[in-house]
């Protein structure tokens, strides 16, 4: 069996479609057959979170932020089953995110000890990253392989995980988009196969 990629799109609501096709070759009852088969996958778009919940969310959170209610809505969801990565990590280890906290021009880091620091001076001053959306909260990652320690980052710095498959059912829309990926004309498919060889 051999798989091969067609192509790739958005699908809407931080969801990614990705259609490719599958060829084997099959022993009938009077000869081996070619059957090909056109599938699609869908999956979470690698995009860092303000982005990524934009989409989701269908509103610019960039400019209206998130209410409280939607917080633990989102949390519980769809937040809590992905993957994220610091983008400022250069280990790429993967985190889940379990809350969302103050917006990061009111969350205070402490440092040397007893130090506060508002995030947005921490990364503007330690980093020299000055924060686009300081109104917007923070979010809390842990990892368990590091004694499930948090990190409160602003959203920005917080990326889904590339490559994520998506477990929920997709909208009527993202179906209708499927399907018109997953339909091939033959020649199409034909020239397609001819591109792995």
């Amino acid at each position: 069996m051999r798989r091969s990629g067609a192509g790739r799109s958005g699908g809407g609501g931080g969801i990614g479609l990705a259609s490719g096709f599958y060829q084997s070759i099959v022993l009938c009852e009077r000869s081996l057959t070619l059957n090909i088969n056109k599938s699609f996958v869908s999956f979470y778009q690698n995009c860092n979170l303000v982005q990524f919940l934009s989409c989701y969310m269908g509103h610019d959170i960039q400019k209206n932020g998130i209410q409280l209610k939607d917080q633990a809505l989102l949390v519980r969801k769809i937040l809590k089953f992905l993957w994220f990565i610091m983008l400022c990590d250069e280990d790429a280890c993967q985190y889940r995110l379990i809350s969302f906290g103050r917006p990061a021009n009111q969350h205070k880091y402490i440092i040397n000890g007893n130090e506060q620091i508002i995030a947005v001076d921490y990364f503007n001053d330690k980093w020299k990253f000055p924060l686009r959306y300081p109104h917007l909260p923070v979010v809390e990652l842990y990892h368990s392989n590091d004694n499930n320690r948090l990190y409160a980052l602003p959203m920005e710095l917080v990326a889904v995980d590339k490559g994520k498959p998506n477990l929920q059912t997709i909208t009527t829309e993202q179906r209708t988009e499927a399907t018109r990926k997953t339909l091939v004309h033959p020649d199409k498919c034909y020239r397609m196969i001819q591109r792995t060889h």
